[in-house]
């Protein structure tokens, strides 16, 4: 019975001392981090470029700006976690541009057409991903999406496979113009 009392006594001191770096999180929690507004996005070696975050609810999404030459142009909830300052992103694509390749209807799996049509439309389909930590006004993390990449054998299209790639992504409100 005291060794029963010793490891309880032992887990709700580490559960004390582990609250400190944890916070209950509501909906609400992602706009206190990061609260609606103009904002710049750099996605990897890329330039800033402007997105916004908007209001959805009680909680905000993150929008990437058509035609700015975003990477990767996308719509993005950003919803509350219990560990303090951080985020998760999930969110999808608005233009698979340049991560999907461009098939037409019914196009069978070819090098120019990698999968064919349905995983075409698959990969657009794709779930966005990303755990960002805030500093400030400032969320940073790594973004999680794949491609359909083209297999060879002998210089003969083989088929394709997805490759999972992971880009940094930065947030930070936009500067005021000089």
């Amino acid at each position: 019975m005291r060794m029963l009392f010793c490891a309880l006594a032992l887990s709700s001191s580490a559960l004390v001392a582990s609250s400190a770096h944890a916070q209950v999180a509501t909906i609400d929690t992602a706009a206190k981090l990061l609260p609606p507004g103009s904002y710049e996005c750099k996605l990897g070696a890329y330039a800033y470029r402007d997105c916004e975050i908007t209001a959805k609810g009680s909680g905000v999404e993150l929008v990437t700006t058509p035609g700015l030459g975003h990477f990767i142009e996308m719509r993005a909830e950003l919803l509350p976690s219990d560990d303090k300052n951080q985020l998760t992103l999930l969110g999808s694509l608005t233009s698979s541009q340049n991560v999907c390749d461009s098939c037409n209807p019914g196009a069978p799996d070819t090098d120019q057409c990698v999968g064919g049509y349905e995983a075409m439309r698959a990969c657009q389909r794709q779930p966005l991903v990303a755990r960002l930590k805030v500093t400030g006004r400032t969320a940073k993390g790594s973004l999680k999406y794949y491609i359909n990449r083209p297999s060879y054998t002998d210089g003969t299209y083989t088929g394709y496979f997805k490759l999972g790639n992971t880009i940094d992504l930065s947030i930070r409100p936009k500067k005021a113009k000089k």
